[in-house]
C-alpha cells in the first residue's frame, strides 16, 4: 500500500494518506503491534467491559497495556455503527482518500 501511495503522490490528497499510514505504522513498530484500548472495544459495542479480557485479538493488534508507548496513536476511537475501533491514522487515511477521490473527480481522471 505504501509503495502505491508513494508512486501516486502526484494526486492531491495522497500525501495525507501517506501521513495516515505513517501514523498507523509507528505504534505497530514501537509496540510490536497495534494496541487496542479496552474502552474503545466497549464503546464500539464489540464486547462488554467484563468480556474484554476474554477476547482473542489476533493479527497485528493486541489489547493495550501499560507497557505500550504510543497510546495516543493506538486504536481507541469507537465506531458504534461498524463495530470497529479506529486510530487517528485511520481517520487521516479516510480524509486523504476522500481528498484523492475529490481530486480525481474534479480533474476527470487526469493527474498533474
Amino acid at each position: 500500500l505504501t509503495v502505491f501511495v508513494v508512486r501516486n503522490l502526484r494526486w492531491r490528497g495522497m500525501g495525507v494518506v501517506l501521513v495516515g499510514i505513517a501514523l498507523n505504522v509507528t505504534p505497530i513498530v514501537v509496540d510490536a503491534g497495534m494496541p487496542v484500548e479496552a474502552s474503545g472495544i466497549v464503546g464500539a459495542h464489540i464486547a462488554t467491559r467484563a468480556e474484554v479480557g476474554d477476547l482473542v485479538i489476533s493479527g497485528k493488534r493486541h489489547l493495550a497495556t501499560g507497557g505500550d508507548h504510543l497510546r495516543v496513536l493506538d486504536d481507541h476511537i469507537p465506531d458504534r455503527w461498524t463495530h470497529e475501533v479506529l486510530s487517528w491514522g485511520d481517520l487521516v487515511i479516510a480524509v486523504g482518500i476522500a481528498a484523492v477521490m475529490a481530486a480525481m473527480l474534479r480533474e476527470g481522471g487526469r493527474h498533474s
